[in-house]
């Protein structure tokens, strides 16, 4: 078993020793009598009670359409549910295992690099984790605008391209493309809630991110197709 999967499958135990009624009552969860419904950016995920395992529906759900449901229309035996990855299965136990009991958003936004030099003094762990998607976003911006507004978001800020968008139930988050020109090379930056560490752990927002900029390129590469 890969160190990634060992990590992730001790978050899962840990989940399982801590008390779901309460995670229930403190995020307002949706949940039924085999699972707890979890929304993270445009996409239902369920966490089976029992086991611990982590699920995505792959069908995109607005945060709107969540709010509006109740559990029983995220049962039907006709959804097909897949294994969710490693990065957001340790994100959603950390939220709702270590997340404060008076946690809240703030509304207010810090670039995330700013929160790295405030927070971390060994440096920044996620340096140049970006740097992968910032040359396909800018070569490919209408169809990175397409895919931002498809996950929800709408226009907000001052970047060649800048859109807040919904991050959990609970939380926004901020994403700004500057293209690149004759000086410098294109640039992703990400603004997040200064209220972040109140639901996780510093480490877990890298994780989180990734699942961020996963589905992000996921959703521009289905926009190019279309």
């Amino acid at each position: 078993m890969a160190n990634f999967d060992i990590m992730t499958d001790d978050g899962r135990k840990l989940f399982l020793g801590y008390d779901q009624e309460k995670m229930i009552r403190q995020y307002h969860l949706k949940h039924d009598e085999k699972y707890l419904y979890f929304w993270f950016f445009s996409n239902l995920y369920r966490i089976e009670k029992e086991t611990g395992y982590v699920e995505e529906r792959p069908e995109l759900m607005t945060r709107e359409q969540y709010r509006e449901s109740g559990a029983e229309a995220f049962a039907r035996e006709d959804e097909k549910w897949v294994r969710a990855g490693n990065e957001l299965a340790m994100t959603f136990y950390d939220i709702l295992c270590y997340g404060k009991e008076n946690a809240a958003a703030t509304c207010e936004y810090i670039n995330l690099n700013s929160l790295v030099t405030m927070i971390s003094a060994a440096g920044n762990p996620g340096k140049g984790m970006f740097g992968k998607y910032e040359k396909p976003f800018d070569e490919h911006s209408d169809a990175l605008e397409k895919a931002l507004v498809r996950l929800g978001g709408w226009k907000e800020g001052k970047a060649d391209i800048s859109y807040e968008l919904p991050l959990f139930d609970f939380m926004n988050v901020r994403f700004q493309l500057w293209h690149a020109d004759e000086d410098f090379p294109p640039s992703v930056v990400v603004f997040v809630d200064t209220g972040i560490l109140q639901f996780m752990h510093f480490e877990t927002v890298w994780y989180m991110m990734h699942g961020f900029m996963f589905r992000l390129e996921k959703e521009m590469k289905t926009a190019q197709q279309n």
